[in-house]
C-alpha cells in the first residue's frame, strides 16, 4: 500500500499540471520502479474500457460499493477536533 501514497504524491506533485496526464502518470509508477504492466492490465480488467472516453465503470469498485450497501456502511464528511471526530451529512443547504 505503501506504493500507491508514493504514486499519489508524485502525481499530484507532477501530473496535475502536465499537459498529457497518462504519460505523466506512467512515468510515475516507472520512476517509482511499478510495473506499469501489471498495472495496466488490472484497469483492463476491472474497467468497462469499451468506450475509453468514457470509463465510469469499474468491476472491483461496484464489488465494493454493493457490499458496503449490503452491510449498511456508510460514511458522511467529517472533521477530527482534538481528538473528537463530527460527521454530518451534508447537502447544498447548509
Amino acid at each position: 500500500m505503501n506504493a500507491w501514497w508514493q504514486y499519489l504524491s508524485k502525481y499530484d506533485s507532477f501530473c496535475i499540471t502536465a499537459g498529457d496526464m497518462n504519460i505523466c502518470g506512467r512515468n510515475s509508477l516507472l520512476d517509482l520502479g511499478l510495473d506499469y504492466q501489471v498495472i495496466q492490465r488490472c484497469v483492463n480488467q476491472t474497467f468497462d474500457t469499451s468506450d475509453p472516453t468514457n470509463c465510469k465503470k469499474n468491476k472491483m469498485l461496484d464489488e465494493e460499493e454493493t457490499a458496503m450497501q449490503k452491510d449498511d456502511v456508510t460514511f458522511y464528511p467529517s472533521v477530527s477536533i482534538n481528538g473528537f471526530s463530527y460527521r454530518v451529512s451534508i447537502n447544498t443547504s447548509n
